[in-house]
């Protein structure tokens, strides 16, 4: 991405486990085999840290849930990390940037 905000934007749309650089583009439709989403679609639940025993439900969204088999254009906890702002406590000057990346459909 080559920009000062590719960190605080890799923390949503990882390439790895680093979660050091962004995704580029957007997920292709060879992330869907037979109108299925396949593992690693939404790289924001496949890479991101699991969450600790115990976490309370409420607090989930920050955490991947394994392998991201899932539409990330639909995707809650991808949702809620772009509307809270990403990482405000590294990353407080993208805050902004990272909540216009979020695009809701309206009727």
């Amino acid at each position: 991405m080559g920009t000062r905000a590719a960190a605080a934007v890799a923390l949503a749309f990882p390439t790895d486990e680093t979660m050091s650089e962004p995704r580029e583009g957007r997920p292709a439709q060879d992330w869907r085999v037979d109108k299925v989403w396949q593992a690693g679609a939404c790289a924001y639940c496949a890479l991101r840290p699991r969450a600790p025993p115990g976490t309370p439900r409420n607090e989930q969204w920050w955490f991947g849930h394994g392998d991201g088999a899932h539409s990330p254009y639909g995707c809650r906890c991808l949702k809620r990390f772009l509307a809270e702002g990403g990482d405000t406590d590294a990353y407080p000057q993208y805050c902004t940037h990272l909540q216009r990346m979020l695009k809701l459909r309206t009727a």
